[in-house]
């Protein structure tokens, strides 16, 4: 499907300040993107055409650390007609919308910037408490 990089800008400075406390910082970034990708995959499911079923069950997701600061996370669809449907080459919905993956990400991302808004200012009771 799409390679969709989601980047909060103006973190910088604040991610430089985290870095003295890599350990408490990382436990609640990787809380946030857990939280973040179910929350794009779970309304991308609902979002999600069916008909038998099996594309809706194929979502996969994961979350993977990058070095001491970037954390990656995945959501994709492992049937193999999944990309014609996402992008609207097979025309035959009963239910759901096109484009589901996409849509689930962008009308998430005021959640997804609260989730990680919250995480960092838990990182940071936690660290002068």
């Amino acid at each position: 499907m799409a390679n969709i990089k989601f980047e909060i800008k103006g973190t910088d400075k604040l991610l430089k300040e985290l870095k003295s406390c890599p350990g408490i910082t990382n436990k609640w970034i990787k809380k946030a993107m857990h939280a973040n990708v179910m929350q794009v995959r779970n309304l991308s499911q609902s979002y999600t055409p069916v008909d038998t079923g099996n594309l809706r069950a194929s979502i996969r997701t994961k979350v993977d650390q990058k070095g001491m600061s970037k954390f990656l996370g995945l959501i994709w669809y492992i049937a193999e007609y999944a990309i014609y449907v996402h992008e609207k080459t097979w025309t035959r919905l009963r239910s759901g919308r096109h484009k589901f993956l996409e849509l689930a990400l962008f009308e998430s991302t005021h959640k997804i910037k609260r989730t990680y808004v919250s995480s960092i200012k838990k990182a940071f009771l936690e660290e002068f408490k």
